[in-house]
């Protein structure tokens, strides 16, 4: 859940303010703490009636009820007062205590963190910690277990969330999950993905296989065959947006977005490329590309450090059949950039940037005195036969197979890896090298499944969800997996 976390100074003053009828509590004699992948840990202790728990975190080997405060990246998470526990839109929530078992969130992989618990009653002090205890979040995607199918066993080829207003408080947003697939499939999930709703297209776009959707300008956007771009506001009602081209698209299949946060970016067949600047209103661009386009991404602008100090802009970046992999500043010119790819002739089916920063440890997103030391990014490229190839700023590719040769469809890097998925369950992992320099890619995962995996995303909300800080995939008859 989102519980309010404290700066040192903050909670100093509501330590000192604390008094009254209330006093410390012992601490916790149980407390334990464990790695649940992907920047987050769960503590969990038992609880006693009537008392009140704050957790207190701080990067090392050791803490105390109060060394915490003069740690670099130290913080606490007590209960939300005010209005400021709501979760997801749930007003009903505001105010929960701290719990157990209770989910850090924020953190950095591979760092060890030590954890206490301290304890009052009717809000006195806190008193005693518990005896601390440690341990280093790891990253995600090493194993795979089932979520469970969509219905009507549809092959999912894309997922996303994205806020619409609750129906608790329209003044908050809740999360609705939305999932596209072949035959015009379309379902929602407002239950967390316990259930999902089939919802229909537009009466000319009924039917048309879908391949992606993505959530930009407060609407969900969804692409697919025969030119089809559909957008929604509600996950429910879904309107047919308008494409300012010269040609027809009526035969063009188009295969994926990105989002640069000011343009949403589609591709597409015989290089089609269109831009929106709300996701209603699309216009197609006349590009020099030839090739079938099956995926794009954005690339931020950034000052990187490796392995030389340089700057580099933001740039689009779309691969796809015969080895096409082109660069692009304003979506209209594109370069293309295969420096060490010119013997790969298959398709390239997906494309991720992984950017990098270095940072002073934190102990939650929340924390304070984080200072930025250095940003550096790579670029990872899958496709067909097990074919992936990174780069850095430079561009200049390396290539590798991975085992097993496995067509992958799609590539993601939202959280310090590179998370790949693709035909009969292929599932893989690319950390980046200890200098950064290069990306160390994985033998095949556990995925748990041999159907084909289509859709891959980070879903990092809801803290308490068996699936929270996890990689979700989807694929084959509605399969849907995650792991964290």
């Amino acid at each position: 859940m989102r519980w309010i976390r404290y700066s040192a100074l903050l909670l100093s003053v509501l330590l000192a303010a604390c008094g009254g009828k209330g006093q410390s509590a012992g601490p916790p004699t149980d407390l334990t703490v464990q790695s649940n992948g992907d920047t987050q840990v769960t503590l969990n202790w038992t609880a006693q009636p009537g008392v009140q728990y704050w957790v207190l975190c701080a990067p090392g080997d050791a803490i105390d009820s109060k060394s915490w405060a003069s740690t670099v990246g130290g913080n606490a998470y007590s209960t939300a007062r005010d209005g400021a526990g709501i979760y997801n839109g749930d007003t009903s929530l505001a105010g929960q205590l701290v719990t157990p078992p209770f989910n850090v969130t924020g953190l950095r992989n591979d760092v060890k963190y030590a954890f206490t618990v301290n304890a009052r009653t009717n809000g006195g002090p806190g008193g005693v910690g518990a005896t601390p205890v440690t341990q280093t979040p790891r990253l995600a995607g090493q194993s795979w277990a089932s979520l469970g199918n969509l219905p009507n066993s549809a092959n999912i080829r894309a997922v996303t969330y994205g806020a619409i207003p609750s129906s608790l408080n329209t003044a908050y947003a809740a999360y609705l999950f939305v999932a596209v697939g072949d035959g015009g499939a379309l379902y929602t999930s407002s239950d967390n993905q316990k259930t999902w709703v089939s919802r229909s297209l537009p009466a000319a776009a009924a039917g048309r296989q879908l391949n992606d959707v993505t959530y930009a300008y407060g609407r969900f956007v969804a692409i697919g065959d025969a030119g089809t771009v559909v957008y929604s506001t509600d996950g429910v009602t879904w309107t047919a947006s308008t494409v300012n081209s010269a040609v027809s698209l009526s035969n063009t299949s188009l295969k994926a977005m990105t989002f640069s946060g000011a343009t949403l970016m589609a591709v597409g067949q015989g290089g089609t490329v269109l831009t929106s600047g709300d996701g209603i209103t699309w216009t197609a661009q006349a590009t020099n590309i030839t090739q079938n386009l099956n995926a794009v991404a954005i690339s931020p602008g950034v000052t990187t450090t490796l392995p030389a100090v340089t700057s580099t802009v933001t740039y689009w970046i779309a691969v796809g059949d015969a080895g096409a992999v082109y660069t692009s500043l304003d979506g209209i010119t594109w370069t293309a950039q295969n420096l060490g790819l010119e013997s790969v002739s298959t398709a390239w089916r997906g494309v991720s940037v992984l950017v990098n920063t270095t940072s002073t440890l934190d102990c939650g997103v929340g924390s304070p005195a984080v200072t930025s030391i250095s940003t550096s990014y790579s670029v990872a490229l899958v496709g067909d036969g097990g074919k992936v190839a990174t780069a850095g700023p430079g561009l200049t590719w390396t290539l590798s197979t991975l085992a097993g040769n496995p067509r992958l469809n799609r590539v993601i890097s939202p959280s310090g890896q590179f998370v790949a998925v693709g035909d009969a369950g292929a599932a893989y992992t690319g950390n980046l090298s200890a200098d950064a320099s290069s990306v160390l890619w994985s033998g095949a995962r556990t995925s748990g499944t041999t159907s084909n995996l289509y859709g891959l995303i980070r879903y990092g909300k809801d803290a308490g969800l068996t699936y929270s800080n996890s990689y979700l995939a989807y694929g084959q008859g509605g399969v849907g997996l995650y792991s964290r």
